[in-house]
């Protein structure tokens, strides 16, 4: 661990010494350590530096402190930014009065210079919040695609995934339909109409992508988002509701996007029934929550050789009845950890009626699937 680290963390709890006096003391001496170690004479050649600011330095006595930070850091796997480090952010850096140490866990890339950050207290007041929201809601841009006929291309978006290029998949759930954004914001592809029909896309609710380019959705064929409460249905409409097709798992399907943008489907099977929530795990295998049947469905992905032999891509590895267990009630999202478990959100009691209170559990199938790389972020990593 540099000893520069151990000087920067010391300056920083040296009374007086702010952000404005630690950047001119770094203009001046170059490494932290010479400013503990430098005559008063030349310390008082520094702007804004005095004869309290120097007795400060000089009686600094709090290295029990400073080493215990340093392990602390050290334990958490932290590096230290200072202000000669080459990897402190340029902007930051030339700011009246910049932050004299970064904790940071990672890496600042190239790209990250035209990164913006809003920075305050922990504890915000009333104002803070406000103009908080005010920025990033500036920041924040809205996308609308619109058909030849002007009407929108979708209609209550449900779920986003993001695919291997970076760019951003979402379902559509009254609208039947899939569209994706390139990293620009800008429309690349719209799955709608007959197209998305044809292939089973209906009422579609959860997307996930794989690491193919792939992207995979899951169809409910029935359930209109949202599920809010504010106009609940009768006991007669929950019945005919229950008699529908889609309650039945007629419509209930999953779709898959592949990497040229062509809808393939729809692939049912395997206790799909009210599809919800999907994911794909290390194998590219996907796993889909059911919202009905009490029970998790495992689809043969785009990688059949990590399926069982014969199976092909769209066919259900799972049983008829999925994976069934009586702990599940009413699944809406499902994800797969580094270790292999499978997490199913318990999401609703048994009577769905959008007054019911809701369930209150999760259920963990352990070392069911195929491990991924966590943090998840974009497809799936073995």
């Amino acid at each position: 661990m540099s000893e520069d680290w151990k000087y920067c963390i010391a300056l920083s709890m040296v009374s007086g010494i702010g952000g404005v006096f630690t950047k001119n003391l770094f203009n001046k001496f170059q490494n932290p350590v010479d400013i503990f170690k430098a005559p008063k004479k030349e310390l008082l050649k520094v702007e804004g530096i005095g004869d309290k600011h120097i007795e400060s330095i000089k009686n600094f006595d709090n290295w029990d402190k400073v080493d215990q930070e340093l392990e602390k850091i050290e334990k958490r796997g932290i590096k230290l930014l200072t202000l000669n480090d080459s990897e402190f952010p340029r902007l930051l850096l030339q700011t009246y009065n910049p932050p004299p140490l970064l904790y940071m866990k990672g890496e600042i890339l190239p790209e990250d210079n035209i990164s913006i950050a809003i920075v305050g207290s922990r504890i915000p007041d009333r104002y803070g919040r406000s103009i908080t929201e005010t920025l990033s809601g500036e920041l924040a841009f809205a996308l609308q695609p619109l058909d030849d006929m002007g009407d929108s291309l979708i209609i209550k978006p449900f779920d986003i995934a993001i695919d291997v290029d970076g760019n951003a998949w979402v379902t559509g759930n009254e609208s039947h339909s899939v569209i994706a954004f390139d990293t620009d914001g800008n429309l690349i592809r719209s799955v709608t109409g007959m197209e998305a029909s044809g292939a089973g896309i209906i009422s579609p609710m959860g997307v996930a992508s794989d690491s193919l380019g792939n992207i995979w959705v899951s169809n409910s064929g029935i359930v209109r988002a949202p599920c809010d409460g504010t106009d609940p249905p009768t006991w007669i409409q929950v019945l005919e509701l229950s008699l529908a097709a889609g309650f039945s798992g007629e419509n209930a399907s999953v779709t898959l996007i592949n990497a040229d943008g062509d809808p393939v489907g729809p692939f049912k099977g395997g206790g799909l029934l009210i599809p919800w929530g999907i994911a794909v795990d290390g194998n590219d295998n996907v796993w889909v929550a059911n919202f009905q049947g009490r029970a998790v469905s495992q689809i043969c992905g785009a990688a059949p050789e990590n399926c069982p032999p014969g199976f092909q891509t769209g066919d259900p590895i799972s049983p008829d009845g999925g994976y069934f267990f009586d702990g599940l009630v009413r699944n809406t999202g499902v994800q797969i950890d580094p270790s292999g478990n499978v997490w199913l959100a318990n999401n609703w009691e048994i009577i769905a009626d959008p007054e019911n209170p809701g369930g209150h559990e999760m259920v963990v199938f352990i070392g069911l699937a195929k491990p991924v790389q966590a943090p998840l972020i974009g497809p799936p990593q073995k």
